[in-house]
């Protein structure tokens, strides 16, 4: 080989050594590079996937909170519905305790009036006569048992007040009806004691279901 040649040889693997350190370089430059942009994207990407999961976690929390806060509502419409119905209810059967007990306390009273001893149930006959007798010419109407156990007393009331006793008798379970031409005047025990409901209603509420 001669000295010309071997000095060729010889730079061209200076130089070719200087290369290939040069595209070793450039190499480390492009992996480095592709590794730290890859790391970035993996970066931004996680990033990306975080936010989105936070937003879902967000939106889910949103949404049960406002599925919660419904079923809350509804239940409490539900609670609120049925602590009315329950007071419709208790009401009602209040209701229906106190017109039972009316019934009760003037069907009583109706019967204790209408079997009271003959001289006190007379008494109360001639109190009716004086309190509801208008003076006119009338008629006084009674059943057939108190037409007769009607007293002397009571006749002379009668007679007083311009009224005279009806031949015809009345089916009813006590006290008397007046007639003044076709004007009747109801003054029997049951007619007495329907006047007196409104009494005995507030009576029996004040008395028994304060």
């Amino acid at each position: 080989m001669s000295i010309a040649a071997a000095e060729h040889i010889s730079l061209f693997a200076i130089k070719g050594g200087t290369l290939m350190a040069d595209i070793s370089k450039i190499t480390e430059y492009i992996t480095e590079k592709a590794k730290n942009e890859a790391e970035e994207t993996i970066k931004e990407a996680g990033e990306r996937r975080n936010k989105r999961l936070s937003e879902a976690k967000s939106k889910a929390d949103a949404e049960t909170s406002g599925i919660i806060e419904k079923a809350e509502a509804q239940a409490g419409r539900i609670k609120i519905m049925a602590n009315s119905a329950a007071e419709r209810e208790r009401l009602k059967r209040l209701l229906a305790l106190k017109n039972t007990a009316v019934s009760d306390v003037i069907k009583k009273a109706k019967n204790t009036a209408c079997n009271m001893p003959d001289d006190e149930y007379m008494q109360l006959i001639s109190r009716l006569i004086q309190k509801y007798s208008t003076g006119e010419k009338g008629t006084v109407y009674f059943n057939a048992a108190d037409k007769k156990r009607i007293t002397e007393e009571v006749k002379k009331v009668i007679l007083e007040h311009n009224l005279i006793i009806a031949d015809d008798d009345l089916n009813i379970d006590g006290g008397f009806v007046l007639k003044y031409g076709y004007v009747e005047e109801n003054c029997t025990i049951d007619a007495m004691f329907r006047e007196r409901a409104e009494e005995f209603t507030d009576y029996i509420s004040e008395n028994l279901f304060k």
